[in-house]
């Protein structure tokens, strides 16, 4: 194994087959620890059918997923209209501002023109708390609701 490759910190059970992108992905959420640091990422990870081809979908540096203790049950929610299902799923971090640790909502968008058809969308991320995370309506009413608050398009990929 390379000295830096990515080792599986614990066994996980959140797999889904998401047979309606153009080439067919698993779809799974890792912790992941790097070797020679000290921190352990939640991260989602699509594989190709053929499970020769792996991506951990990138989340801009400024996304608080160091230190992940775990990763909820995903949701998984059509809210991009593109009729391909998008993840939502909470990280456990330890708070920048308590002692203790903090659940952060994360959205995957599906994307097709990008690598691995998934990307974090830091904008619709942050407009979630993890007790809107109950079930795929009350996401999409909350990213909606707060889509018109704001008056702007929630459902992009990159920082905000």
């Amino acid at each position: 194994m390379a000295e830096n490759a990515p080792v599986l910190k614990q066994k996980e059970t959140f797999l889904r087959w998401n047979s309606a992108l153009p080439d067919k992905r698993l779809l799974a959420l890792l912790h992941v620890r790097f070797s020679g640091v000290a921190t352990t990422y939640g991260r989602l990870l699509t594989l190709s059918a053929d499970l020769k081809d792996s991506v951990l979908i990138k989340v801009p540096s400024q996304a608080n997923y160091d230190n992940c203790a775990r990763t909820s049950d995903p949701v998984y929610v059509e809210l991009n209209g593109d009729g391909v299902d998008d993840v939502v799923f909470a990280t456990e971090v330890k708070s920048h501002c308590y002692p203790g640790n903090a659940e952060v909502p994360a959205i995957y968008l599906s994307n097709p023109s990008v690598e691995g058809g998934y990307c974090y969308s830091d904008a619709a991320s942050r407009q979630l708390e993890p007790a809107d995370l109950t079930n795929a309506k009350a996401i999409q009413a909350k990213i909606l609701q707060e889509g018109e608050r704001l008056g702007r398009d929630l459902l992009r990929c990159g920082p905000r």
